[in-house]
């Protein structure tokens, strides 16, 4: 029920969320992102501790506002985190507990 953004008007999209708790699509987030050049971020929607960290950017100390994050980003200088394995071995611990 998502529809994506016009590229024309991105520079960057989530690539991958790692938020374990419904189903992300990230293979076609990612496939967006390549598609239009876009680029990839990550994030883990992360909602409280009992939830693993699988995702996010590592980005450093001293961006102190959203300029600052902004220009770190448009540099791609990033390093992007997304634990696949941990993700889908919480997705499927989560979907046997609610069996």
């Amino acid at each position: 029920g998502v529809t994506c953004g016009n590229p024309k008007y991105l520079h960057g999209a989530e690539a991958f969320n790692g938020n374990f708790g419904h189903f992300n699509y990230n293979n076609l987030a990612e496939e967006f992102c390549k598609k239009n050049n876009l680029i990839q971020m990550s994030g883990s929607d992360y909602h409280h501790d009992a939830q693993p960290p699988t995702a996010g950017i590592f980005v450093p100390e001293n961006i102190s506002d959203e300029t600052g994050l902004k220009d770190f980003i448009m540099n791609n200088s990033f390093d992007l985190y997304k634990d696949v394995l941990l993700y889908e071995s919480s997705l499927k611990n989560l979907k046997e507990s609610r069996k």
